[in-house]
């Protein structure tokens, strides 16, 4: 008896489910040949195609149902498909159009449109998009993942979580919702908030290796380091297959450091620790192709706070990531090509992610504005964040402005094709865009700024910007880039503005009574190396009414550490010491003026929070060491002729700053030198001309 259609199509669903594809699909392939036009069992036989990746056939069939039945959605959307899967992007993009404009609700025709938009930097139109299937099926829960995912690129971290929570409330397990909000949370440096939804993902998918290391990262940033090693290797088990991913899991595991250690003997383990895993990550046989995706926020940061030359460290991580991942060491190709004609501006290129209301931004501001033109043309290259202030005059101060791309490849094309000059890199080392950049040659002359004022390790920066006043006679040493010093100015920078409107805070509201004297230190917790903890208490010890203000820290674990830290040391002194919480900057700066004196931190100075206790005018102490980095007190008071707070050692940091807090009148004459003096500081126009000066000598001398 002669097969009908019908029993075709069941024999070959048939056939499906028992999970024999290559039978059913021959089976599809023979009915085609007494009935080749029709389009039931071409898109049947397509799909099975698409499910084995049998991309062109698939294609093929597809096609030709496109053009027995112009109006099935679904062929046009599966035709897409599989020509995004052959990268034909532009005719899949096409394919999806018009899958949409058959049927505007075939949400996964909309998220792949969307997804090609955002690969093509067009994420306002797939904002658009997304924003218009969300209105149409507001039930959608993809639609809002897709539309988190596209407003957290945007840097709407906000918009982003709201979609995610709608997602979530659509379907309370979802996975992805979950997973995206922990994400987001995270990025925002909102780790305890992160941590709950982070967990609840790895519990829907515990098989999924990007749930745990999701949960590792949160980890991590705690400065929960076992457990993140566990995740991280519980990551890594999942997909043993995938040995770029987790190469990329293996560094990460091996770079940590903790946020907070409990003493120096704990950082001379970690950094130990480090320098093997370096070692052993060179004895690798895999490589990276991106390490900003695969490596991630990993970075060797917290480095520079532990008080330590970190030259040989640095250099040692540079040469291995060298080793592992080829693609970091693109040359842009005007540097190897012969100087332009003399007469054509200087290019110069800076480059950073705090390009906004930042410590990065105050010191780099200044720069972009006052740099002599036309000598001088300025590009500002960023990565996309929230506007403010800051970041909107950056825009209005550069020559050219641009937000990077998400790939490095992309980034390292965009930066060659300006074909810079000079290449200012402002703070390399904070996160991973500009620390993997700056393996790159993308300018004949590359330097780095003392945004972060650490070295950089990177053999492709050639000078390191710094301060003659903050760095010692030896200081050389300290760093794998030519030390250029600037002298006598050290930094331009904007007074900040009083918003506190010259009012103190209320110090009873601070718990400090009448009688009491606040000594308060506004540093981040991570600044707070273990030897601060025998200052703090060598305060204590000296000043029965001292009362010490610090600064809660923004992560539950690292307030934990710290107090314990801290407990340890000043045992019942430890009663006169309290944390405050986050503030806004008028009541931060009303704290700096409320303040008997501010206790800056060793091995790490204060460079932003000093400016704005020099703009209250408030004392501040300091003990400094060989470079900038533990330096820039020291400077910024010197160049003011403002010595009373700068100590030779620990015991003369006590001293100075118990004297300071104890009498009125020393106080009132040292904010009256600094009001009267700060000037030197801020919108200085010579550090700019002497940054013009050392621009110009590099640029005749660099290499071609």
């Amino acid at each position: 008896m002669a097969q009908t259609l019908e029993t075709v199509i069941q024999e070959a669903e048939a056939l499906q489910k028992a999970k024999r594809p290559a039978e059913a699909i021959a089976l599809y392939e023979s009915a085609l040949t007494r009935w080749p036009d029709q389009p039931g069992l071409l898109y049947n036989l397509g799909n099975l195609q698409l499910q084995t990746k049998d991309f062109a056939s698939a294609a093929k069939h597809f096609r030709r149902v496109t053009e027995l039945a112009p109006q099935f959605s679904w062929a046009h959307h599966n035709l897409g498909q599989c020509l995004l899967n052959t990268r034909r992007e532009s005719e899949a993009s096409v394919a999806f159009q018009k899958a949409l404009s058959l049927d505007p609700r075939l949400s996964m025709s909309r998220i792949a449109l969307a997804t090609l938009l955002i690969r093509s930097d067009r994420h306002g139109q797939a904002l658009l998009l997304l924003e218009e299937g969300a209105r149409l099926q507001p039930s959608s829960v993809e639609l809002q993942i897709e539309l988190g995912n596209v407003l957290r690129v945007e840097a709407t971290p906000q918009a982003a979580l709201a979609a995610y929570q709608r997602a979530l409330a659509l379907a309370p397990d979802s996975f992805a919702a979950h997973f995206n909000i922990g994400t987001t949370l995270h990025a925002q440096g909102d780790t305890d908030k992160a941590q709950p939804y982070a967990q609840r993902a790895l519990e829907l998918r515990p098989d999924y290796g990007v749930a745990h290391e999701g949960l590792a990262n949160i980890l991590a940033h705690q400065g929960e380091i076992a457990a993140a090693l566990t995740a991280y290797a519980a990551a890594a088990r999942l997909k043993p297959s995938d040995a770029r991913r987790n190469l990329g899991l293996e560094v990460r595991a091996g770079l940590l450091l903790p946020p907070i250690p409990q003493s120096t003997a704990d950082i001379r383990e970690a950094r130990s620790r480090f320098a093997r895993s370096i070692e052993a990550l060179r004895q690798t046989d895999g490589s990276l192709f991106d390490p900003m995706k695969e490596v991630g926020a990993v970075t060797p940061f917290y480095l520079a706070y532990h008080g330590l030359n970190n030259r040989r460290l640095l250099s040692d991580l540079a040469a291995m990531y060298r080793d592992i991942c080829p693609a970091l060491s693109f040359v842009a190709g005007h540097c190897e090509q012969p100087p332009p004609k003399t007469g054509r501006a200087i290019r110069v290129g800076i480059v950073s992610t705090y390009l906004r209301d930042h410590t990065v931004g105050r010191y780099v501001l200044g720069l972009v504005k006052e740099l002599a033109r036309p000598e001088f043309e300025v590009f500002v290259f960023t990565t996309r964040q929230p506007p403010d202030a800051t970041s909107e005059a950056f825009k209005r101060a550069a020559d050219h402005h641009a937000v990077l791309p998400n790939r490095l490849g992309e980034m390292q094309k965009q930066l060659g094709d300006a074909q810079l000059d000079v290449l200012l890199y402002a703070d390399i080392g904070m996160e991973p865009v500009t620390y993997f950049l700056a393996f790159s040659r993308l300018a004949p002359v590359q330097c780095a700024f003392y945004g972060h004022p650490d070295t950089t390790g990177v053999d492709t920066i050639d000078h390191y910007l710094s301060w003659a006043s903050a760095e010692s006679d030896d200081a050389a040493d300290w760093y794998s880039e030519r030390l250029a010093l600037l002298s006598p100015s050290v930094t331009y920078a904007h007074l900040p503005k009083v918003e506190w409107a010259g009012r103190p805070a209320d110090r009873s509201a601070l718990g400090v009574a009448s009688g009491e004297r606040l000594y308060t230190c506004v540093q981040t917790p991570y600044k707070l190396h273990p030897d601060f903890d025998d200052l703090l208490a060598g305060i204590l010890e000296s000043d029965p009414q001292a009362r010490i203000r610090l600064v809660q820290a923004p992560i539950k674990a690292w307030g934990i550490a710290l107090t314990q830290r801290l407990t340890r040391r000043l045992g019942p002194l430890m009663s006169r010491v309290a944390f405050l919480p986050f503030m806004a900057r008028a009541d931060y700066m009303a704290l700096l003026a409320a303040s008997d004196v501010v206790l800056d931190t060793p091995h790490f100075s204060g460079g932003g929070t000093t400016l704005d206790a020099i703009a209250t005018a408030t004392p501040v102490v300091t003990l400094a060491g060989p470079t900038l980095r533990s330096s820039q007190t020291r400077a910024l008071f010197g160049r003011m002729g403002v010595a009373d707070g700068i100590s030779g050692n620990g015991a003369d940091y006590v001293r100075r700053a118990v004297e300071i807090a104890s009498r009125s009148e020393l106080r009132t004459d040292i904010s009256q030198r600094m009001a009267q003096s700060r000037e030197l500081l801020f919108e200085d126009v010579g550090m700019v001309r002497e940054v013009e000066a050392l621009f110009r000598q590099w640029v005749a001398q660099a290499p071609r």
